[in-house]
């Protein structure tokens, strides 16, 4: 019950962050807890504050192989444009099974100017050298992704018992109002490496 709840959590926690246009990806070391509030050294070299709001959750991802993926799977998948005008991962996260369909489609990313978020189902895999490609589906249609070779292939799933700590590398779901920033949800690598969202 407690692993449905945190789920149910979770999705609602990742529907707010793909609905809301100003959302705020912040990427970097935790360098001090006080109270609510962590203070964040960016990969870019800025330095913030982010109050953490009372239902704040981690989720935590570990590497898979792109073999491991099975049809139908939810994947979340960072790109940016290839040559060819095709999306390229980044990385490729796969959801739990309990957050099947969670925030369906493609928004902006902030990997660059032609970086998006596609959230779809996983349809195939074909193998082109060392690369490969995949097709996915989304909203009735189908969309083939290049996986460069090497790309990250992440598990990921809220993790209730893991709690923010100093020296953790994260990456925040953050919004801004007034100025001021706050996160409900953030993401940490289980071997303590920066999640490459």
């Amino acid at each position: 019950m407690l692993r449905y709840a945190a789920a149910l959590l979770f999705a609602a926690l990742l529907l707010d962050s793909t609905a809301a246009a100003a959302a705020s990806h912040i990427r970097g070391q935790v360098t001090m807890l006080s109270g609510t509030v962590a203070t964040v050294a960016t990969t870019d070299g800025a330095t913030v504050e982010l109050t953490l709001e009372p239902d704040f959750g981690l989720v935590v991802y570990r590497p898979i192989a792109l073999e491991d993926l099975q049809p139908d799977d939810y994947l979340s998948i960072p790109s940016t444009k290839a040559p060819d005008g095709r999306k390229q991962a980044i990385t490729i996260g796969v959801f739990p099974p309990a957050l099947h369909g969670v925030g369906e489609g493609e928004s902006p990313w902030d990997r660059g100017p032609d970086s998006r978020m596609t959230n779809a189902a996983f349809a195939t895999l074909a193998a082109q050298g060392p690369d490969h490609t995949i097709v996915v589906r989304y909203k009735g249609t189908e969309e083939t992704i290049e996986v460069p070779e090497n790309t990250p292939i992440l598990a990921f799933a809220p993790d209730p018992g893991r709690k923010l700590a100093v020296g953790d590398k994260a990456f925040f779901f953050a919004t801004e109002t007034d100025g001021k920033l706050t996160a409900r949800r953030a993401g940490v690598m289980a071997d303590g490496s920066m999640p490459p969202m």
